[in-house]
């Protein structure tokens, strides 16, 4: 293990992998780049005994070019640091830092000796934009030494790069993702199922920044190489491609079938399909970036329930309340009942909304109570949803065993009904819960029940709760709140509001941004429960032995 980290590019596969296994955001694939089990570097140390064979074949099972790149020798390139600035359509300004790397030198095939070792043991390969200078250089080589065991391959390069692709193809693929549309590309498409029968996960176009009217001649193409696929278990269209002939061959696949779908639109023109057979048999997540009406067409389209552990829309356009309560009521006729377990829905938050139009009720929420076997609801909208403390007490009782409740909103909800009250609720009744976010009115703070915790008590306090979304809830008296939640939710790690990503500029008002009055008070009263809670927790553990991960930035 000593000698393996004197190697470069290991200690670089360490600090990548480590680096996926704990940041939430991620550009890549989450096939590409993340390493099940994998915690800490003391983990890998463990395995020095088994490292030949073993953790090479873990750590090198999914690289980008990039990692590849540097098992070159040093002398080949160098890299510096390069700060760029980009402004947004609203003319605010990001800064960036990126690392480049340049060649140096003309390549020979000695340099490669590293990758000769390597190669065998990746399975997938990420291949960006950003590489392109260097694949002239470094593709003739890839081409007499093809990497024998690749199964996926993600190709983010647009027309002038994307022939390169066919020096990484590897007769044993079974995973393709292509992210920029391109003539290139639907050439490609075109004679995708005749040189990989097998393709079981296909993702396209998701690099939305393609030319419009080649993605509307792209749905021809993208058709007949969908038609042409019979292996399919898994596929994403981040483009509006999906014609109704592709989707009826989608539906009527037998084993394998597809297990996941992915579209961004569902076509108008869908014809009846014959109740006799079951169609997508063997569906088990369904997504949509589209419009709300998208969502229900396609599941009023199937004959029959789908048996989903998973349903999520991005929804494209503002849907109003009543667009959402039918959508849902979709949902409860489409979906089997006891199957599905993970519910999502983030409506497009966009100028000139009015809560009284798009503040989703309480009982549009009550709508899934038909699903009992919930452990993650996710509700995001302009307003949020006005929930009352009889609707969360009925919701933890209906869901003992979700994990995950959110029912954000992205200005605030006007004048929220539930109170802290109702969190005793959830602490008592829903012990797997550990994220929750949901408007409620903190200015009066319920006199705690004090007893004898165990059998009989008349409080409960939930140790799984680790993060809490308030949003812009109205709160008075942030020491007395600290205090009340301490006791329900001694291992509450972190509170946040929607201060915590909004930052008002000179001229601009809480009116002005359309959030609801106070957000900015709120926050800070919020902000200061978060530090009581914080300040307690680090006089509890003082000098226990264990590290402490501080829970918000100062």
């Amino acid at each position: 293990m000593q000698r393996c980290l004197q190697v470069p590019e290991l200690v670089n596969l360490f600090c990548s992998h480590l680096y996926e296994a704990k940041s939430p955001h991620s550009r890549r694939s989450p096939n590409v780049g993340s390493c099940a089990g994998l915690g800490d570097l003391a983990v890998l140390a463990v395995t020095a005994k088994i490292f030949s064979r073993h953790a090479l074949a873990l750590m090198w099972n999914s690289v980008t070019f990039e990692i590849l790149l540097r098992c070159l020798p040093t002398d080949c390139y160098e890299s510096f640091m390069m700060h760029s600035v980009i402004y947004s359509s609203g003319h605010d300004k990001e800064e960036r830092t990126s690392e480049v790397i340049d060649m140096i030198r003309p390549l020979d095939e000695s340099d490669f000796e590293r990758i000769r070792i390597y190669a065998p043991f990746i399975r997938n390969l990420w291949c960006g934009d950003e590489k392109s200078k260097f694949l002239p250089s470094t593709l003739p080589w890839f081409h007499d030494n093809p990497l024998p065991n690749l199964r996926g391959l993600y190709w983010m390069h647009g027309e002038s790069d994307f022939h390169h692709i066919q020096f990484f193809l590897s007769p044993r693929i079974t995973t393709l993702h292509i992210g920029h549309p391109s003539l290139a590309a639907l050439t490609f498409l075109l004679a995708l199922p005749r040189r990989f029968p097998q393709l079981a996960y296909l993702a396209l176009f998701t690099e939305l920044d393609g030319v419009p009217s080649l993605e509307i001649s792209a749905v021809p193409t993208v058709s007949a190489c969908l038609r042409g696929l019979h292996a399919i278990e898994s596929l994403t269209l981040a483009t509006d491609t999906l014609d109704a002939p592709a989707l009826e061959h989608l539906a009527r696949l037998r084993i394998p079938s597809l297990r996941h779908l992915d579209v961004s639109g569902v076509p108008a023109d869908l014809k009846p399909l014959g109740g006799e057979k079951a169609y997508f048999a063997s569906l088990r997540a369904l997504h949509f970036t589209s419009d709300i009406q998208s969502a229900c067409r396609f599941l009023e389209w199937c004959p029959q329930k789908l048996a989903l552990a998973k349903f999520s829309a991005e929804i494209s356009e503002a849907a109003t309340a009543q667009e959402v309560q039918h959508m849902l009521s979709v949902a409860v006729g489409g979906i089997v009942d006891s199957s599905l377990r993970d519910f999502s829905l983030h409506n497009a938050n966009t100028t000139g909304l009015d809560s009284t139009v798009h503040l989703i009720s309480s009982s549009s929420l009550r709508t899934l109570f038909a699903f009992t076997n919930m452990t993650s609801v996710v509700i995001e909208s302009a307003f949020g949803i006005d929930v009352d403390d009889a609707t969360v007490t009925d919701m933890a009782r209906t869901w003992p065993r979700i994990e995950r409740l959110e029912l954000r909103s992205y200005r605030g909800t006007p004048n929220p009904r539930a109170t802290l009250q109702c969190l005793e609720v959830l602490a008592k009744e829903c012990p797997r819960l550990t994220h929750l976010g949901i408007a409620l009115d903190a200015s009066s703070v319920p006199k705690l029940r004090l007893g004898v915790r165990g059998k009989g008590s008349s409080t409960s306090t939930s140790t799984s709760l680790r993060h809490l979304d308030v949003g812009a809830s109205p709160i008075s008296r942030p020491t007395s709140v600290a205090k009340w939640m301490k006791h329900f939710f001694p291992r509450l790690l972190g509170i946040k509001t929607l201060t915590d990503e909004l930052e008002l500029k000179k001229g601009q008002s809480e009116a002005s941004e359309g959030l609801v009055d106070g957000t900015v008070r709120y926050g800070r009263h919020w902000k200061k429960v978060l530090n009581i809670l914080s300040e307690s927790r680090n006089s509890e553990w003082d000098g226990w032995g264990f590290g402490y991960v501080q829970i918000a930035p100062k």
